[in-house]
């Protein structure tokens, strides 16, 4: 090995060495509550929607899909967008026809996980936790699928 050969070793491990102990620049997306103004952002029609609110009894939307996942937008960075489902798990329990819902998303790097402790009729708040993660940085919200049909 020649001496330049070895220098330019030694300069690189030096400089891998040196960057170890970095935090990364990742950052987590802002976010809000679903704009009016934009694609998504005036709720669907129909029941068993996952229409997930702030707190009980909001009418702001910080989640909405489609009964089975599909078509989810959230508002990130000041707009709404549109998610990419990657993964659905249904843990069928006690009741008849619910089960505890768990939707992994994906949006430009973001991975997002909703979990709905029954999916359901919705025709009272369900307690819903939305998990944004983003490399080692991560955000829980905490809100409720709301009610969207009467009680049969």
């Amino acid at each position: 090995m020649t001496a330049k050969a070895a220098s330019l070793i030694v300069i690189t491990l030096a400089g891998a060495i040196c960057c170890l102990g970095q935090r990364s620049n990742v950052s987590l997306p802002r976010i809000g509550s679903l704009r009016t103004d934009e694609p998504a952002g005036d709720g669907r029609s129909g029941c068993d929607n996952h229409d997930i609110v702030w707190s009980q009894g909001g009418e702001k939307y910080v989640f909405m899909s489609s009964s089975e996942g599909y078509q989810p937008f959230m508002n990130l960075n000041g707009h709404n967008v549109e998610l990419e489902l990657k993964k659905t798990t249904l843990t069928y329990i006690d009741v008849p026809f619910y089960a505890k819902a768990v939707y992994e998303y994906a949006h430009m790097g973001t991975r997002i996980i909703v979990r709905l402790t029954a999916q359901s009729d919705y025709t009272t708040y369900v307690p819903a936790t939305i998990i944004v993660r983003r490399g080692q940085r991560s955000r829980i919200i905490h809100g409720f699928v709301a009610p969207q049909c009467d009680a049969l």
